[in-house]
C-alpha cells in the first residue's frame, strides 16, 4: 500500500497496511484519537502540532502510523526543511524530495511515482493549490483509495492574507469555485447523482465518475475512489428521454460553467 502527504513541511507518499479504512484518516488527522486502531498500533494523540512538524517531525509520526509502509516519500519546500534528508535516512522506508506543489513537474513526479492509496493535502493551504492538486492527482489514486484535503480554514481568509508568501484573493465565503477549492470540490457532490438522474455526460473533469463519495468533516474532506467491486456494481443509468428528470440545457450550461472554473492543467 502507498500514499502520498502533501504537508506544510512536505508531502509524503506511502503506506504498506491492509485494510486501512478512511475512518482511520479521519481520527488520525484530527489528532484527537488516543486509543489503538486496529492493525497500527496507537494513534498519536497530536500528530501534526507545532513545534513538531518541524524539521520532519510528521515524517516520524507517519512512519510510526504506519508501520508497515511500503513506502513514505516526503516533499520538502520552503522554511524550515534543513536536516529533512538526514532526519529521513534513519526511518524505515522514507524518502524524502523536494518540490513545489503549484508545480506541474512536481504533480508530474509524484504521478508518476504512484499509484496510492491515500494522498493526504496538508500543504501549503493556499486554495488554488488544494485545486490544483487534486485536479491532477485523482486519477493516480488507486481503486478504493482516499484523497484528504486538511485546513480548509483558508478558503473562507480575506482578501489579503498571507500563508506561506502566497496572498489570498477575493472574498473569503463568497469565492467561487475559481478561487476556493471548498466552492469547487462541492461541485462534484453533483456528479454524485448522474446515474439516478439519467446523466452520463455530468462530469467535470477526468476521473471524476471514479468517486464514490464525499465526506466533509471540520476543516476537512475525504473523496473516496470507487472500489473495483463498486465500480462494477454502479448502477444503470436511468432513462431522463423518457422520464424527464432535468432540464438538458441547464445541464449542459452549468457543466460548461463548472468547467471554465477548473484549473489549468
Amino acid at each position: 500500500m502507498s500514499a502520498v502527504f502533501l504537508l506544510p513541511l512536505m508531502a509524503l507518499p506511502g503506506l504498506g497496511s491492509p485494510g486501512i479504512r478512511c475512518c482511520d484518516f479521519w481520527l488520525l488527522l484530527r489528532g484527537q484519537a488516543s486509543d489503538c486502531v486496529d492493525g497500527y498500533g496507537c494513534v498519536p494523540a497530536a500528530l501534526c502540532g507545532v513545534p513538531q512538524c518541524q524539521a520532519g517531525g510528521s515524517l516520524l509520526a507517519w512512519s510510526r502510523y504506519f508501520a508497515n509502509a511500503e513506502l513514505i516519500m516526503g516533499l520538502a519546500y520552503g522554511d524550515h526543511t534543513e536536516g529533512v534528508e538526514d532526519r529521513a535516512k534513519g526511518m524505515k522506508k522514507v524518502v524524502v524530495r523536494f518540490g513545489d506543489q503549484g508545480q506541474k513537474e512536481t504533480m508530474q513526479f509524484l504521478i508518476e511515482a504512484g499509484p496510492w492509496d491515500l494522498i493526504i493535502d496538508d500543504g501549503s493551504h493556499y486554495p488554488p493549490h488544494m485545486t490544483f492538486s487534486f485536479f491532477h492527482l485523482w486519477n493516480s489514486v488507486k481503486w478504493g483509495g482516499v484523497y484528504v484535503i486538511e485546513d480548509l480554514e483558508t478558503n473562507y481568509w480575506r482578501d489579503g492574507r498571507n500563508i506561506y508568501d502566497y496572498v489570498m484573493k477575493g472574498h473569503g465565503i463568497w469565492n467561487g469555485p475559481n478561487l476556493s477549492a471548498v466552492a469547487k470540490l462541492q461541485q462534484f457532490e453533483h456528479i454524485l447523482v448522474r446515474h439516478q438522474i439519467g446523466a452520463p455526460q455530468l462530469s467535470i473533469m477526468q476521473g471524476d465518475h471514479d468517486i464514490c463519495s464525499i465526506e466533509w468533516g471540520m476543516n476537512i474532506v475525504a473523496i473516496k475512489k470507487c472500489s473495483e467491486d463498486e465500480r462494477a456494481n454502479n448502477p444503470d443509468y436511468r432513462n431522463n428521454t423518457a422520464h424527464r428528470f432535468f432540464d438538458e440545457q441547464a445541464m449542459a450550461k452549468w457543466i460548461n460553467q463548472a468547467r471554465s472554473t477548473n484549473p489549468t492543467m
